[in-house]
């Protein structure tokens, strides 16, 4: 520590060589706030769910021999999922990988393109393919 008496600061603005102050968003309470009427409204509409669906299997006969609470649990089941599926293709859709085997011609114009004089013919007859035991007994 530059200074022996920041060392017992009840709220230390440097903290391992780093500013702590850099790290705190002054309208935390505000998103906080936010948050949290979000959730208010979720727990709202989800309350006014149970509430349909409770009336439902009240004033149903139950003819069509159709449970409300296994049609809830799926219901919160295929929801669930569906999330998981959203998630999975986020996450999956930062990790695309370009392919590593490019025809010739393809890469030809491109270094051309990027001003490289480039002869097509020199390049193929360099490229090597892969040989096999075959090939490689006949030579």
């Amino acid at each position: 520590m530059e200074k022996e008496e920041w060392r017992y600061d009840k709220f230390p603005e440097f903290y391992n060589g780093m500013n702590v102050l850099d790290f705190y968003d002054p309208d935390i309470e505000k998103k906080l706030d936010a948050l949290e009427k979000e959730e208010e409204e979720l727990m709202v509409m989800e309350a006014a769910e149970d509430e349909i669906m409770n009336k439902q299997n009240e004033e149903s006969d139950n003819s069509d021999d159709v449970d409300f609470a296994i049609l809830k649990s799926t219901l919160r089941k295929v929801r669930d999922k569906k999330g998981l599926i959203k998630h999975a293709h986020k996450m999956n859709s930062k990790n695309r990988v370009s392919r590593k085997i490019k025809n010739i011609d393809d890469m030809v114009e491109e270094l051309k393109a990027k001003g490289h004089d480039v002869d097509a013919e020199q390049i193929k007859t360099r490229v090597t393919t892969r040989r096999t035991l075959q090939s490689l007994e006949d030579a």
